[in-house]
């Protein structure tokens, strides 16, 4: 399963250079009511009673947002630095993000659901309570409907971006190996192959008179990387895109420099 990460040239060239992805704690993602839909109509008589957006939830967990498309020209306008960034293509078996023993929420299980109305109903299983304390470490089908209520529940209004998440547990989290911890957020480290692809952005700075060292970054930690070029679409306002061969890096540098 491929899945893509919309990006600016910074954070670009942070995934080519080290192989890393970032977990973002829920408190920091731009959604407000990111959490909210765990809580449910009985809060009052439940665990979930007095607990504001920035309960232990947001502290005890990192989302990683990936999505199914990487032409999607409002995901380019709103993630990628308004069409001047990339999109990098991830192989989540590579990448082992389908890992059930790393992950809380594998990324085969964390299709998010787009709703019109926020549920409210209690839950047919409901022991959110190991989750909301962060002791919750690997995947387990016994909380799938309150981690899918807590993590996967958003309005409708965000279906453009098609997104798949992986979330990842912080506990023991200075015993993980590979993972770097900051305020915000976690930064893990993946195998270098499991980065496949990238995508450059119709205004991409490397285009025109400026170069960016980001091409010979490639071309140093991932020489087999397939590289596409964004464009409009003439007929429509979809956007297409053109993959360069075998000698990809002389090819750009002819074309951009």
């Amino acid at each position: 399963m491929i899945l893509y990460k919309y990006v600016n040239k910074y954070a670009c060239k942070r995934i080519i250079n080290d192989s890393t992805l970032t977990f973002t704690k829920p408190e920091y993602l731009n959604d407000i009511f990111e959490t909210s839909a765990g809580h449910h109509q009985e809060e009052e008589n439940t665990f979930w009673k007095g607990y504001p957006r920035e309960n232990s939830t947001n502290s005890n967990y990192g989302v990683l947002s990936l999505t199914r498309n990487p032409l999607n020209p409002i995901m380019w306008s709103h993630y990628a630095d308004e069409h001047k960034g990339f999109v990098i293509g991830i192989d989540c078996e590579q990448a082992g993000l389908n890992n059930p023993e790393s992950y809380v929420l594998p990324a085969k299980h964390g299709s998010v659901i787009y709703t019109k109305t926020k549920p409210v109903n209690t839950y047919q299983k409901h022991d959110a309570k190991i989750i909301i304390n962060g002791e919750l470490d690997k995947f387990d089908t016994e909380y799938l409907e309150a981690l899918q209520r807590i993590f996967l529940y958003k309005s409708v209004e965000w279906a453009y971006e098609e997104e798949i998440r992986v979330i990842k547990s912080n506990l023991n989290r200075h015993e993980q190996k590979n993972v770097r911890s900051e305020p915000k957020r976690e930064i893990a480290k993946i195998p270098s192959k499991s980065i496949v692809s990238i995508h450059i952005g119709m205004r991409n700075p490397c285009k025109g008179n400026k170069k960016i060292d980001l091409f010979e970054c490639i071309k140093k930690n991932h020489p087999d990387i397939d590289i596409f070029a964004c464009a409009m679409k003439k007929n429509s306002w979809e956007l297409t895109e053109s993959k360069y061969g075998k000698d990809w890096g002389q090819e750009i540098n002819d074309e951009y420099m």
